[in-house]
This record gives structure tokens, sequence and C-alpha cells, in this order.
């Protein structure tokens, strides 16, 4: 199996698992990646009446938080990285000063409406032809470092995959 097509197979594996994809090593990806103005402000959660996420602007990056029954749940620091039309939110740790390990969170905002995507694991399988085993197998699977052909082959997952599911996450508060 071709080196590439082998990759494709881990990362599609990888991303049926969550919406947020872990990364161990973000590299430079940190520097490059950039603030989107369609994220910033609080997003009311449809699912959760009280609960939101929030992107504040500090500096070159966003501050994210989320609430779960009111009490703060997560936090971190957010940029974005755009691959053709797929954009990817970038996530560290406020205390990880070296910046290496994170989250990708694929998105795309429509309207005042944030819809973060995942691919449906068995979508995943059909795709890569994966059996269920190596799919169960597979949840400790990380980006082990994140480069530009790793974010190619994750765009181009999100990008043709018949399987990809979007969620209406939330809506801009006042919507």
């Amino acid at each position: 199996m071709p080196r590439l097509l082998q990759f494709l197979c881990l990362v599609a594996v990888a991303v049926s698992l969550s919406a947020c994809i872990p990364v161990k090593d973000v590299g430079d990806a940190w520097s490059k990646a950039k603030l989107d103005p369609a994220l910033e402000g609080r997003w009311d959660i449809p699912e959760d009446p009280g609960d939101f996420l929030a992107f504040v602007k500090s500096g070159d990056h966003y501050e994210f938080s989320t609430t779960d029954g009111g009490q703060i749940r997560d936090n971190g620091l957010v940029k974005t990285l755009i691959v053709g039309d797929q954009k990817f939110g970038l996530m560290i740790k406020p205390d990880d000063k070296d910046e290496k390990s994170g989250v990708l969170m694929p998105y795309r905002v429509d309207d005042d409406k944030l819809y973060i995507s995942h691919i449906d694991a068995k979508g995943a399988d059909e795709d890569v032809n994966i059996a269920k085993e190596d799919l169960e197998s597979a949840t400790s699977l990380k980006i082990e470092k994140l480069d530009q052909k790793s974010l190619e082959a994750l765009a181009y997952i999100f990008e043709k995959s018949p399987h990809k599911v979007e969620a209406l996450t939330a809506m801009k508060q006042g919507q």
C-alpha cells in the first residue's frame, strides 16, 4: 500500500473517533496559524441552554472557553489553519509554553452558526476499507507531527468523504 494511502487511512481513523483530532507535536503550525474573525465572540449551544463557547481575542490568538452546566469546562488558545476551503481550529493549552501538543477541530462558520465536522466512523470504515476491529483498536491514535502534508491529507478527507458529518454546534449570541 503506498505510504500516502496508508497515512490517509490512519488519519481517517483518527478523524472518525472525534471531532477534535489530537496532535502530539504542532511543530511550527502555531506560528503559521491566523485569527479567523468569524470565530470571535460568544456562541450559544442550542442543545444546552445557558451553556456557550467563547472566543476572546488576545493578541495574535483567541482565548477559548466553554461551559457545562454554568461551569467552565475547557480552555485553551486558538488560531485557525486553512487548507483549501477547509478550516481547522488549532487549540493548545494556555500553559503549554513550548506549544508542542494540541488538538485540531475542523469547522466552518455560516450565517452566524458554527458547524464542527467529523467523519462518521462507519463511513470511515467504508472510505478506507478498514475492519471494525481496527477502528476500535485505534482509539489512542494521534497525529504525531503536524505539517503541511498532514494538513493537506486531513483537508482532502474532509472535502472528499461522502461520510462527513457537520453538526450545528453553536449560534452567535443574540441569533
